[in-house]
């Protein structure tokens, strides 16, 4: 039962005049979390719809929280909070699901299909591995469903159904790639937005995999990619293909290898090759520096339109002497013409004496004309001395450079671990 310190109640409890306001104000009460208890506590149900009934004909951003025990959906749909819930599913706009055990909660919901107009977000979060009979359908027929947010331990994408091909924006906290995941991403040709994290479910190397199996698709509106991998060469990068993607930001582990995927002379093993998207921001986060520097140069040789570079974990540490030579504003084979932003993580062992060339070198003035790079952003990696930012004076040179051009308007942000600008 919300507690008499949880909004709107705080705001109703001040005076009478408040009170007016915050009764007379539906929209402060178009937000609620739902516990669906074995037992509904005694006035529970009492205040769940007085706070419904005050939220008037607003559209709703309801919280289904499920405990872990051995109901069944029948079960759980006589649940009279549930039942009051569903009373409103045509004013549901956002919907997430909590569930400690996912077979009873999701099933739930086949009595809302067809029901819910105006539902727009779903995000279901299952806590334990499941197996379900199949496909809960509640949320199938849901025609202005555009956002979809599964993040499970062990589930396959089929464990609910969706209107798949109306989605825009996609996350999916478990993707391991088999034959019916990849199916169902494929019908997401509306997708815009897309965040998965792959899981490895064969343990060895993708390329053992036949990948004759395996059909070829295009996402024609994915425009941002969100990939975090366990997996040295993911299915994925065998089947899927973005012409129109643009912002890209992968997260590998420490068994992942660029020039598996990167390397021109295999362009054509990989419909989703960098070369063939227009990059223009690439976010690196590398857990382990299994590549090398020419790794580095390798992806961004690939990248020739990206304004906007992020470089955190381990890739800092794959800045070469060779980079330096390749982002020279004169060089003939000059790397990334048309940087505007550079953000990096100030991991230990910086390697202060390069990026402070590198930034020179860059910064100069050339027969191009003056350089296009307007930001650079260094954010501190430790939780314990990132706070202060006499922490930075470790790399002496780089910052030095950045006073420099910070006079001549070059946007010069320091951040602590927490993202929070600091003073030089």
């Amino acid at each position: 039962m919300p507690s008499l310190g949880t909004a709107p109640y705080s705001l109703v409890a001040v005076c009478r005049f408040w009170r007016a306001v915050g009764v007379a104000t539906p929209r402060l009460w178009s937000y609620l979390t739902l516990d669906i208890d074995t037992e509904c506590p005694e006035g529970y149900y009492e205040s769940m719809a007085a706070w419904l009934s005050r939220s008037g004909n607003c559209a709703l951003s309801l919280d289904f929280t499920f405990p872990n025990d051995d109901r069944t959906p029948a079960d759980v749909q006589l649940h009279p909070v549930f039942q009051l819930a569903v009373r409103h599913s045509h004013r549901w706009e956002e919907v997430q699901i909590h569930s400690d055990f996912s077979e009873p909660s999701l099933h739930s919901f086949a009595c809302i299909k067809g029901k819910i107009p105006l539902l727009q977000s779903l995000t279901v979060i299952l806590a334990y591995e499941h197996n379900m009979r199949g496909g809960a359908d509640g949320f199938v027929d849901a025609p202005r469903l555009r956002q979809y947010y599964l993040h499970d331990c062990e589930s396959k994408m089929e464990v609910l159904k969706v209107p798949w091909g109306s989605l825009t924006k996609l996350n999916l906290q478990t993707f391991d790639g088999d034959d019916k995941s990849l199916l169902l991403l494929s019908q997401c040709r509306q997708v815009v937005e897309l965040e998965i994290m792959v899981c490895n479910p064969w343990g060895g190397n993708a390329m053992d995999i036949d990948a004759a199996r395996a059909i070829e698709f295009e996402l024609p509106h994915l425009k941002s990619l969100t990939l975090e991998s366990d997996d040295p060469i993911s299915r994925l990068f065998l089947v899927l293909s973005a012409p129109a993607l643009q912002h890209l930001h992968l997260t590998m582990c420490e068994y992942f290898q660029f020039d598996h995927w990167v390397a021109a002379e295999n362009s054509s093993c990989y419909p989703l090759h960098l070369s063939k998207c227009r990059i223009t921001s690439l976010r690196l986060d590398l857990r382990k520096p299994v590549n090398g520097p020419k790794d580095l140069i390798l992806c961004l040789n690939q990248t020739p339109h990206l304004e906007h570079l992020v470089l955190e974990g381990t890739a800092v540490s794959l800045l070469s002497s060779e980079l330096l030579q390749r982002l020279a504003p004169d060089s003939p084979t000059q790397l990334l013409p048309k940087l505007q932003t550079l953000t990096m993580d100030h991991i230990e062992d910086f390697p202060d004496a390069l990026v402070a060339e590198i930034l020179g070198q860059r910064l100069s003035s050339s027969s191009k004309g003056p350089s296009l790079l307007r930001s650079v952003v260094l954010k501190h990696c430790d939780t314990m001395t990132g706070v202060k930012s006499w922490r930075y004076r470790s790399s002496p040179l780089t910052l030095a450079c950045l006073r420099l051009h910070s006079q001549r308007g070059l946007d010069i942000r320091l951040l602590d671990f927490r993202g929070k600008r600091i003073k030089m």
